[in-house]
C-alpha cells in the first residue's frame, strides 16, 4: 500500500500494533479488543524521511514514511504502524477479512472454480480489472 498522510505537528494520530510482530503475540487482535492494540498518540516531529509520534505522554517512535509509516527498527521487523484515526484501521482491517474469505472461497489449485458461474467469474475478474486500471 503506498498512502501519503498529510500530517502536521500537534496532530492527533493512531499507532496499530502490526499483526504477526513480537508486540502483537500477547494480543488477540480482533475488533473487539482494538483499545488494546491501536491507541492514539501525536505527532512530534515531520522529517524528509520520518515522521516522530509520542504516545502513553513518554513513547516516541519514529515512523518511516517510505515504508508505509512502519516504525523504525534496528533488528527484526516492525512492531508498529501510524494511521490517522481508529476509523481506517477498522476499514483496513474489514478489507482484510474479506479478501482472506475471498481467497478462501477460491482456495488451491481451482479447487472451487466450478462452485461459481461463468456470469460471476467474469463480474469478479472486472471488479480485479478496475483496480489495475486505477494504478
Amino acid at each position: 500500500m503506498d498512502r501519503k498522510l498529510d500530517l502536521k505537528v500537534g496532530q492527533e494520530v493512531v499507532v496499530r500494533i502490526i499483526v504477526g510482530s513480537n508486540a502483537s503475540r500477547r494480543e488477540k487482535m480482533t475488533l473487539d479488543n482494538i483499545d488494546n492494540w491501536c491507541f492514539a498518540g501525536e505527532v512530534t516531529k515531520i522529517g524528509r524521511k520520518y515522521i516522530t509520534a509520542k504516545f502513553n505522554n513518554w513513547q516516541e517512535y519514529q515512523f518511516e514514511i517510505e515504508s508505509d509509516y512502519r516504525n523504525k527498527y534496528t533488528y527484526g521487523g516492525a512492531d508498529y504502524q501510524l494511521y490517522l484515526s481508529k476509523d481506517e484501521v477498522v476499514k483496513e482491517m474489514e478489507a482484510e477479512e474479506l479478501f482472506s474469505e475471498l481467497r478462501n472461497h477460491f482456495g488451491g489449485w481451482g479447487k472451487n472454480a466450478n462452485k461459481f458461474s461463468l456470469n460471476q467469474l467474469q463480474r469478479i475478474i472486472s471488479i480485479v480489472n478496475e483496480n489495475k486500471e486505477s494504478k
